[in-house]
């Protein structure tokens, strides 16, 4: 999962991220986050700069019964007292290996 905050350079913020079906039942642990450093971005055409994350994992519960099917990612970051949210349908798919 990647975020990216437009007009946003973070240097306190929380981040929540959640993985479900269509039926609103978890699919991974929620995952949190505070610490991470966010990179800066220049979007196409803008010209405030903004900030992104990338790379985050969610790890599956049970990784056979949701691979190829679709789920739902919400992302929801809190910055400066405001809370901005984002939700895609995603397909599901192995990663790469990583060992």
């Amino acid at each position: 999962v990647s975020l990216r905050l437009p007009r946003h350079a973070p240097d306190e913020y929380a981040v929540e991220l959640q993985l479900v079906d269509e039926l609103d039942s978890l699919l991974a642990p929620p995952y949190t986050l505070t610490e991470e450093t966010w990179l800066a971005y220049r979007a196409d055409g803008q010209d405030d700069d903004g900030s992104e994350i990338i790379g985050l994992t969610l790890v599956i519960f049970d990784p056979m019964s949701v691979v190829g099917r679709e789920a739902l990612v919400k992302a929801k970051v809190t910055v400066s007292g405001e809370t901005l949210e984002s939700r895609v349908w995603v397909e599901v798919q192995w990663g790469a290996d990583a060992c």
